[in-house]
C-alpha cells in the first residue's frame, strides 16, 4: 500500500476484501517502518499461483504488487522487487548502507573494568558496544555470567557514557522478561538488541520467543555447524507485527528487527519462583549448536 494508507484504512480494507474472494485465500498484515517512511504490506497466504496481480495494481491506493517466487518470503529481494529496508532503534540507524562495530566485553565481570570500557567507546566516538550478562560456556563450571543482577548496573553505565545500543546476547526466553524489566526499572538509558549466539542458531523455541517480541531489535549470528539455507531459515516469521486481518496491528506497535551476524507457539508463562528454581537446577540446554555482520530489516 502506498505510504498515507494504514492498516486501518478503508482501501487497505477494500484490497483485503478483494483478495479473500479467491478460494482458499487469506491474507496477513504487515507493517513495515523504514528509515523514510512506514508502509502496510498486505501477504497473500494459499494458492496464489492463478491469482492474477492487474486487478489489484490497478487500485489507486497500491503502490506495487509483488509476486513472490522464493523460498525466503520475508527476507528476500524477489528478483530485485522489493526494496532493502533500513530502521533506526534508538537512535542509530541500520541497513546495508550503515556500518557499526560493536566492541566491548564478551561477559561482563565487574562494574569498573565495564565503566573503563563504555570510558573507552566513548572516547572513540563509538555508541554501540556488546556486553555480555548471560554467557553460555561449554564447561558448566565456567563463570556463567551475572545474569540479571548486573542488568541495573550495566544500563546505568551505558547512559553515563552515551552508549545507544548494547548487543546482549540471551539464551532463554525469561531473558527477555529479565532484560525489559531491567530496562524499564533503570528509565531507559539505553538500548539493547538481543543477541542469539553461535551456540543457539538453531534454537528454535528461543528463535519463537525472540521473534514474538516487539521491543528490541535482534542480532542474528550463524551457526557454523549450519548451511546458509539454513541460518536464513531459522529466522521465524515477523509475528509481532504481522496478523490476521479481523485484528489489524496498530499503527505504534513496532516490528522486531533482525540484523544478520555472518562471523508460534506462545512462550509459557510461570510463575517468579519456578522460573528462578528452573535457573538454577539447569545448565543451559541451547549450548549445542555453533555461528559467523550483514544487515536486514524484519521484512521486505
Amino acid at each position: 500500500m502506498k505510504a498515507e494508507f494504514g492498516p486501518d484504512a478503508p482501501e487497505t480494507r477494500q484490497v483485503v476484501r478483494m483478495a479473500e474472494r479467491y478460494p482458499d485465500i487469506h491474507t496477513e498484515l504487515h507493517v513495515i517502518r523504514g528509515s523514510t517512511r512506514t508502509l502496510t504490506e498486505i501477504y497473500l497466504l494459499g494458492p496464489t499461483t492463478t491469482i492474477s496481480s492487474e486487478p489489484f495494481e490497478e487500485l489507486s491506493a497500491v503502490e506495487k504488487v509483488i509476486r513472490i517466487r522464493e523460498r525466503y518470503r520475508t527476507i528476500g529481494r524477489h528478483e530485485g522487487q522489493a526494496e532493502a529496508l533500513g530502521f533506526e532503534y534508538n537512535g542509530v540507524h541500520f541497513s546495508q548502507d550503515s556500518f557499526h562495530l560493536f566492541p566491548g566485553v564478551c561477559a561482563v565481570d565487574t562494574r569498573e573494568n565495564l565503566e573503563a570500557t563504555f570510558r573507552a567507546l566513548r572516547a572513540a566516538g563509538v555508541s554501540t558496544t556488546r556486553a555480555g550478562a548471560y554467557k553460555p560456556r561449554t564447561s558448566p563450571y565456567d563463570f556463567q555470567g551475572h545474569g540479571a543482577n548486573c542488568l541495573p548496573w550495566v544500563f546505568e553505565l551505558a547512559g553515563k557514557h552515551a552508549i545507544r545500543v548494547i548487543a546482549m546476547e540471551v539464551t532463554s526466553e525469561y531473558h527477555i522478561e529479565e532484560i525489559q524489566e531491567a530496562l524499564a526499572a533503570a528509565g531507559r538509558p539505553t538500548g539493547v538488541m538481543l543477541q542469539i549466539g553461535t551456540r543457539n542458531a538453531q534454537n528454535f523455541e528461543l528463535l519463537k520467543s525472540v521473534g514474538s517480541q516487539q521491543e528490541f531489535p535482534v542480532l542474528f549470528k550463524r551457526g557454523m555447524g549450519i548451511t546458509l539455507e539454513e541460518w536464513a531459515s531459522a529466522r521465524p516469521p515477523p509475528t509481532a507485527c504481522s496478523t490476521s486481518t479481523t485484528s489489524p496491528p496498530r499503527a505504534s506497535s513496532p516490528a522486531p528487527t533482525w540484523c544478520w551476524s555472518t562471523s508460534t507457539r506462545a512462550p509459557k508463562k510461570r510463575c517468579a519462583t519456578a522460573r528462578r528454581r528452573s535457573r538454577r537446577a539447569s545448565w543451559s540446554t541451547s549450548c549445542a549448536t555453533r555461528s559467523w555482520c550483514a544487515t536486514r530489516t524484519c521484512s521486505g
